[in-house]
């Protein structure tokens, strides 16, 4: 229900660990997608785009999520010229976590 887990590391870690915590016992995790300048929370979407707000959403796998969260990942940190986003500085987080989002979005949702 947070937009921003395609571009925030922390977000997604939480996500993830949820993820994981529902496979452990058996559900396949599926996630409702959208682009953050619709919204970031859920809620944001349907009050920022009324009763089409379904048609700003794609559902995806956590799985095929995860595989391409991790290609966009990769991606920016070689952009950035770091291995680990712990190599990314106070002053670029910003740009990293848009940069990050604006990649995952367009791999899942272009």
């Amino acid at each position: 229900f947070d937009a921003d887990a395609m571009g925030n590391v922390a977000v997604h870690r939480q996500l993830t660990m949820f993820a994981q915590a529902l496979e452990k016992t058996g559900f396949i995790p599926r996630l409702l997608l959208w682009p953050k300048e619709c919204g970031k929370g859920f809620d944001d979407l349907v009050i920022n785009t009324g009763e089409q707000y379904a048609s700003h959403m794609k559902v995806e796998s956590f799985e095929g999520f995860e595989s391409e969260y991790q290609k966009a990942l990769q991606m920016v940190l070689d952009e950035y010229h770091v291995d680990d986003v712990r190599g990314i500085g106070p002053d670029a987080s910003a740009a990293f976590c848009a940069d990050l989002q604006s990649a995952v979005e367009e791999k899942i949702l272009a």
